[in-house]
């Protein structure tokens, strides 16, 4: 469900659609279809948050909240024919609470999901 790889992870930058939100941003691409009809990536600046353990809780909150969230998604995006790749970028210089994550990643997601038509498709 993660997205690993620098190709995979290099192809969402130069190819992807942007979604902006208050705290974060995230770069959506369609790929061939693959084992997860979704897949995921988080990052967190060094240059934003410099402790590691604030990085590290930022992103468990983030992923806790991809969790909650693609249940909504996922059983429509399992009969595409396409896997969503989906990577989130932290853009503010402070440790949000988890109800404020949760509703930016509720938010991106919908933004996501709504244009999922016109989103770009990459080759593998």
């Amino acid at each position: 469900m993660r997205i690993k790889g620098e190709k995979n992870i290099s192809r969402l930058f130069t190819g992807g659609k942007y979604f902006l939100g208050t705290t974060m941003k995230a770069t959506v691409v369609k790929v061939k279809k693959q084992q997860y009809p979704i897949q995921f990536g988080i990052s967190i600046p060094k240059k934003l948050i410099h402790k590691a353990t604030d990085r590290n809780l930022l992103k468990r909150r983030v992923r806790e909240c991809i969790r909650k969230e693609k249940i909504f998604f996922f059983e429509d995006l399992k009969n595409c024919d396409y896997t969503l790749q989906v990577f989130f970028i932290w853009k503010v210089k402070k440790i949000m609470p988890y109800e404020e994550i949760l509703s930016e990643i509720k938010f991106l997601l919908e933004k996501i999901y709504s244009q999922k038509d016109e989103l770009p498709k990459v080759d593998l």
